[in-house]
């Protein structure tokens, strides 16, 4: 099975493990690390679920839901119980997903150091770590020059390395990290960047002040694909 199964199957029943699946994750440490934080999510929902219910809360989380319905965003990635858990996080004042997301990308990318290279990546390794995030590039991108698997919010993506016209340029493909509209990003270190919008999941690209990401972005406009 891969990656993207896997995670597919653990959303589906995170109490149960085939075989198949069981065999992936004795060799993948991203894949265990995942399905860990999925059954910790599902068991925080079950005692949420145990709590005493105040008084009014019922036809409050029944305007909740009919506003985020009106918005064609609830559907996350753990299904009806991300579904419960967002509702429940709105109502009591948590960041919705884009500034959650946001947040995540500007923690991750606080230390980031990228060296500028113009020798392309063999292959082989670029494929295997988009794989492993469950995604494909489907035209030319630019010269990628470093890749990586990297866990953000227990979910996998593709941390690549891009050159721009004057330095390295990080693009981070999230294939389970949805956003609802693009936001800029700055990290602690000066960075900086936009968080965007995919068919599916999102796409940060984060680089120097001096560095017209603009280019990087048009290059990566309908170049990946889920898988």
């Amino acid at each position: 099975m891969s990656c993207l199964e896997i995670r597919r199957a653990v959303l589906a029943d995170p109490k149960r493990i085939c075989e198949s699946a069981a065999e992936h994750l004795a060799e993948c440490d991203g894949c265990r690390e995942y399905v860990a934080a999925v059954r910790q999510a599902n068991s925080s929902i079950e005692q949420a679920i145990r709590l005493p219910i105040p008084d009014g809360l019922g036809a409050r989380i029944l305007l909740r839901r009919s506003m985020v319905e009106s918005r064609k965003k609830l559907a996350g990635a753990f299904g009806l119980a991300a579904s419960i858990v967002l509702m429940f996080g709105l109502w009591f004042g948590q960041p919705g997903p884009t500034a959650s997301a946001k947040t995540a990308i500007e923690s991750y990318a606080a230390n980031l150091i990228e060296v500028y290279r113009t020798t392309p990546l063999d292959d082989e390794r670029l494929d295997a770590v988009l794989n492993k995030a469950g995604i494909e590039l489907v035209k030319n991108v630019g010269v990628i020059s470093a890749a990586k698997p990297c866990i953000i919010k227990d979910g996998t993506a593709a941390h690549l390395t891009v050159a721009g016209k004057n330095g390295a340029v990080t693009v981070i493909i999230l294939p389970e990290m949805d956003v609802e509209e693009a936001v800029e990003v700055k990290t602690a270190s000066g960075l900086i960047g936009k968080l965007m919008p995919c068919p599916q999941g999102s796409i940060a690209i984060i680089a120097a002040p001096n560095e017209p990401i603009e280019d990087v972005i048009a290059r990566f406009e309908g170049a990946v694909n889920w898988i």
